[in-house]
């Protein structure tokens, strides 16, 4: 098991962050840039692949990490991955594609946030504060030395869990529906997952089915 540094505390209100950007298209870089530069923050360097972005992690030490998944040489989880393990810093993973086996590698890293494409400025911004807070959070409460559970991993584990109690469905149907779900509404897993919580704990069943409009029936136990 890898272990990971603890978390570095971040001023989640913090108005100006310096912030690594990662994606293999010029196009997507440059409105990243444009964005964040609205919002007041700093990016520090543009990488386009996922060595070049561990490279410039880890000597620029950014407060935020925005990181594509389809990047050349090694995916965006797996540069992650090399990431996390020198510093804890809050990342968000963009992505056009919601791959069950991507969240699942996903969930087993201290990944804060999901940025789905195509985003407005208001997603980003809303995914910068979550990352932000999440990661100040887990700096105030994870032991040293020790992997981190974030908020995301908790969400969908626990949708995941409700759905396989509630409707008799294993674990594969389960993360099926919550990614179908997010594709759907356009929402990132973790927000599906807390929609779907939220309806399971109040047994609000039909609404549930609503939500689920474009994925097949439950089966039921």
């Amino acid at each position: 098991m890898n272990q990971y540094p603890p978390p570095i505390p971040v001023d989640s209100q913090k108005r100006h962050l310096s912030i690594l950007i990662a994606d293999d298209e010029a196009a997507m870089l440059e409105m990243l840039t444009f964005m964040l530069k609205s919002f007041g923050h700093q990016v520090v360097a543009a990488a386009k692949s996922g060595g070049e972005t561990v490279r410039l992690a880890n000597k620029l030490k950014p407060d935020l990490i925005i990181l594509d998944i389809g990047l050349p040489d090694m995916d965006g989880l797996e540069a992650a991955k090399l990431i996390l393990a020198e510093r804890n810093v809050p990342i968000i993973i963009g992505t056009g594609i919601t791959r069950e086996e991507a969240l699942e590698r996903a969930c087993r890293l201290n990944i804060q946030s999901y940025l789905i494409k195509p985003f407005r400025h208001v997603q980003l911004e809303s995914s910068i504060r979550l990352a932000m807070l999440r990661h100040q959070l887990d700096s105030t409460s994870a032991p040293t030395g020790m992997p981190v559970e974030t908020g995301m991993t908790r969400e969908m584990n626990h949708a995941v869990e409700l759905m396989i109690e509630k409707f008799g469905i294993d674990r594969n149907e389960a993360l099926q529906k919550l990614k179908t779900a997010a594709k759907t509404h356009a929402c990132s897993p973790m927000e599906a997952a807390k929609i779907i919580g939220s309806m399971l704990e109040r047994a609000a069943t039909p609404l549930l089915a609503g939500y689920f409009q474009q994925s097949k029936t439950f089966s039921r136990p």
